[in-house]
């Protein structure tokens, strides 16, 4: 792993609860700010987050609770291998995904989906 940057996925929320417009905007938001905080080129690949629903009933202005994960993670992940025959020597990925607490992924479900990623078809090659 190259960079590795967290945050709490709802920093900065004030009142209310999440709901999906909210969470929708929270993750266009983080991949839009991912290039940024990677130094990557390429375009980020977002793991679907696991999002635990709560109906909170009649009063539930912007419909039922839906609550991503604690933490926002944003990786970029460096290789030196040529990822394709006749490409430049580097290549990287920046990888989005939510997690419960912070620090490296511990999670079997997102270390797998990290794993299962065709690296020479979404990896950004470069050089130097």
């Amino acid at each position: 792993m190259g960079v590795l940057c967290q945050d709490r996925t709802y920093e900065g929320h004030l009142a209310g609860y999440p709901h999906k417009r909210m969470n929708d905007e929270t993750i266009e938001r983080l991949l839009a700010k991912a290039p940024k905080l990677t130094s990557d080129q390429g375009k980020p690949l977002l793991i679907d987050p696991v999002i635990s629903v709560r109906d909170r009933g009649a009063r539930a202005i912007m419909g039922p609770e839906e609550r991503l994960p604690e933490v926002a993670c944003v990786a970029r992940f460096d290789s030196n291998a040529l990822a394709k025959i006749g490409s430049e020597p580097y290549s990287s990925l920046t990888i989005v995904w939510f997690q419960e607490a912070f620090g490296v992924p511990t999670d079997a479900t997102i270390l797998e989906q990290i794993r299962a990623i065709d690296w020479e078809d979404r990896a950004t090659d470069w050089c130097w």
